[in-house]
C-alpha cells in the first residue's frame, strides 16, 4: 500500500495497514463474519477509492470494524477538506460545491480539520461536548468570531491538541495569551488574519513575549495596526528561535521598514501579501512607485541576513509586476488571485519560483511557455484548470513532482487520461515522477477510465485533492 506523507514528508502516526491488523486482532473475525473481512488492506483501500464521500461514511455505518477502517481512510485522504461545526454534528465543506455538505459526525474521531465561521454558540457547544472524541483534530480555524467567555470556554477544551490555528477578523474581549494561546501546548503555525486590533495591537502585545516549544510559523496581518513596536516582535524570535517562517502584508512591512532594517532578526522564511488595489482608483505612477520602493526594501533585507527564503501573494499580477519581480532576491513561491485580462503576460520570466500558486484560470496561450521556462519549478496549485494545462506542465516541467487542482474545466466526461499522461511524462528526459491531485468527483471518473483501476503508473499518479496539506493559507 502507498502511506500517504504529509508536507513535511513524514508518514501517519498510524498507517491503514497496522490499524486494519490491530483492529481485526482486537475483533472475532470467524468462518461466519462477512467475506469482506477476509481481504487484505490494500484491497480494502482499493474500494473506498471508488467510494464518495457519502459512500465512505454510509460503508463506515456499517459496522465498528469497518468504521475504523473506512475512519482511517477518512483521515489519510480528506487532510485538507475544511469540517465546519453546526448544531448537531460536523460537516464537511466542499470546494467545488459549497451546497453539498454531508454530515460527517460518524468520522469525528478522524477528523483533522475544524472551522467555525459565525457567532452561533451552539456549534461550538456541540464541539465542547464532543471533545474527547476529536482525538485526531489538529487544526482549527476561526473566522469573524467575536471571542467572548462562552465561546473560549467551548474552544479551550481542544486547544491543547491543535498544531495549526487560523484565526481571521476575531474581535477577543480578554488577554489573548491568557484566554487562548496558553492552552495551545502543540501549536505549530499560528495566522492571525485581517486581525481587528485586539490580538495585534501598537505596543504591548503581551502575547510576543511569551515562549511557544513547537511554534515554527507565525503569520502577522493586521488590518487596523500600522506603526508598530517591532522590538517586541524581535524579543519574540529571540524567545522562540524555533519559529523560522513569519508572514505579514506590505503595509505593516512599508510602514516600519527602518524598524525591520535595524532589527536582528533572522528568518528561513519571509512571507509578504502585497494587495495591489485596482487601476481604477490609484495612479499607475504610483503604484510602480510603491511597488519598486517594496521591491528595494525586501533585497536589502535579503542582503541584511533578514531571509533566506521569500514567499509573495499578489493580488493581481500583469507584465509590469513580473517583469519587476525578477529583480527580487530569493524569491521561492509565488501566489497570485487573478490575472489581468488582455495583458502580456510574462510570468516565465521569474524563473526562481519553487511554488506557484494562481487561484484563477491561467491564459491558455502562455501555458506551454509558463510550463519550459519555470525550471525550478516544483509544486503548482492551480484553482480552475483545464487538461491542456495539465499536459503542458506534464510535458515540459522537469523538476515538478506535484500539481494541486481545485476545480477543473473543459475535461472530457470530468476525467483526466492518466494514462496519456504517463507516456508524455515519460518521454521527458530525467524527468520526477509527478502527482496530481484531484477534486473528488475527477479523481473518481479518472480511476474508472483506467485499466483495473491502475492510477499509480511509472511516472504520474493521482490522488484525491483533500489529501495533500498545503500551505495555501495565503488566500
Amino acid at each position: 500500500m502507498n502511506e500517504t506523507k504529509d508536507a513535511s514528508g513524514t508518514l501517519p502516526n498510524d498507517s491503514l495497514s497496522s490499524i486494519w491488523d490491530r483492529t481485526k486482532c482486537s475483533q472475532t473475525v470467524d468462518g461466519n463474519s462477512p467475506r469482506i473481512f477476509k481481504l487484505n488492506v490494500d484491497c480494502l483501500e482499493e474500494i473506498c477509492h471508488y467510494l464518495t464521500i457519502r459512500d465512505l461514511l454510509t460503508l463506515g455505518q456499517t459496522c465498528r470494524l469497518m468504521q475504523q477502517v473506512t475512519g482511517e481512510y477518512f483521515k489519510e485522504n480528506y487532510t485538507e477538506a475544511s469540517k465546519f461545526g453546526g448544531c448537531y454534528g460536523i460537516y464537511r465543506v466542499f470546494c467545488s460545491d459549497g451546497t453539498e455538505r454531508p454530515e460527517t459526525s460518524g468520522f469525528n474521531k478522524f477528523v483533522r480539520y475544524i472551522s467555525h465561521r459565525s457567532n452561533d454558540l451552539a456549534p461550538l457547544r456541540y464541539i465542547e461536548s464532543n471533545a474527547p472524541k476529536f482525538i485526531s483534530a489538529k487544526h482549527l480555524f476561526l473566522n469573524g468570531i467575536h471571542l467572548i467567555s462562552g465561546r473560549l470556554r467551548c474552544l479551550q477544551t481542544i486547544l491543547n491538541q491543535m498544531e495549526i490555528i487560523q484565526i481571521i477578523q476575531c474581535s477577543m474581549q480578554f488577554d489573548f495569551y491568557e484566554s487562548f494561546l496558553k492552552y495551545c501546548g502543540n501549536l505549530k503555525r499560528l495566522y492571525i488574519q485581517n486581525d481587528l486590533g485586539d490580538i495585534i495591537k501598537r505596543n504591548e502585545n503581551d502575547w510576543l513575549q511569551k515562549t511557544y516549544a513547537k511554534l515554527e510559523h507565525l503569520e502577522f496581518d493586521g488590518m487596523k495596526v500600522r506603526t508598530f513596536d517591532v522590538s517586541e516582535l524581535e524579543r519574540f524570535f529571540q524567545l522562540n528561535p524555533n519559529v523560522n517562517s513569519f508572514t505579514t502584508n506590505v503595509t505593516f512591512l512599508m510602514e516600519n521598514q527602518d524598524k525591520f532594517l535595524a532589527s536582528n532578526i533572522r528568518l528561513d522564511t519571509f512571507g509578504v501579501k502585497i494587495h495591489r488595489q485596482s487601476f481604477r482608483f490609484r495612479m499607475v505612477d504610483l503604484q510602480l512607485n510603491t511597488m519598486t520602493m517594496t521591491f528595494q526594501l525586501l533585497n536589502q533585507l535579503y542582503e541584511r541576513g533578514f531571509f533566506k527564503q521569500l514567499h509573495l501573494h499578489v493580488t493581481y499580477i500583469d507584465a509590469e509586476y513580473t517583469n519587476a519581480m525578477m529583480s527580487l532576491y530569493g524569491l521561492e513561491k509565488l501566489c497570485i488571485n487573478r490575472i489581468i485580462r488582455n495583458s502580456t503576460f510574462n510570468l516565465h520570466r521569474v524563473n526562481t519560483l519553487k511554488e506557484l500558486a494562481i487561484f484563477d484560470i491561467l491564459p491558455t496561450f502562455d501555458v506551454d511557455v509558463l510550463a519550459q521556462e519555470l525550471t525550478r519549478l516544483e509544486s503548482l496549485y492551480i484553482c480552475r484548470a483545464t487538461y491542456g494545462d495539465i499536459l503542458a506542465f506534464t510535458r515540459y516541467a522537469t523538476k515538478l513532482n506535484r500539481i494541486i487542482l481545485k476545480d477543473t474545466l473543459n475535461l472530457d466526461a470530468k476525467r483526466i487520461k492518466v494514462v496519456t499522461l504517463n507516456e508524455e511524462r515519460k518521454k521527458l528526459k530525467n524527468a520526477r515522477k509527478l502527482t496530481i491531485y484531484l477534486p473528488d468527483d475527477v479523481f473518481i471518473a479518472s480511476k474508472w477510465a483506467t485499466v483495473n483501476g491502475e492510477t499509480d503508473l511509472k511516472f504520474v499518479k493521482i490522488q484525491r485533492s483533500d489529501s495533500y496539506r498545503w500551505d495555501h493559507y495565503y488566500q
